[in-house]
């Protein structure tokens, strides 16, 4: 896919894909979830609506940071492969 079709819309199954700087401006909602491994804690933060991205951390600190490239490249990858990226729900 050429930077001209990624800036482009693009119709994929009836549903429309905006380019990356405008999902990445929505306000998804995001999970974290606390473990104990052995001595130390493990966070695990996902996005419900992005399917399969999930980042792993043991520093809630970092848990954002690394969540946020994640995403970029979630949505970067999917993007390119045009496959349809969920928006987040109005109750989410």
């Amino acid at each position: 896919m050429n930077e001209q079709e990624r800036k482009d819309y693009i119709k994929k199954d009836s549903i429309t894909m905006k380019n990356k700087d405008y999902y990445l401006g929505l306000n998804y909602p995001i999970v974290i979830e606390k473990s104990q491994e052995e001595d130390a804690p493990l966070f695990t933060a996902s996005i419900k609506e992005l399917p399969g991205l999930i980042v792993y951390s043991n520093s809630l600190k970092d848990i954002y940071s690394e969540l946020e490239a994640a995403k970029e490249d979630w949505i970067d990858a999917n993007l390119e492969w045009g496959r349809p990226i969920n928006e987040p729900h109005a109750n989410s």
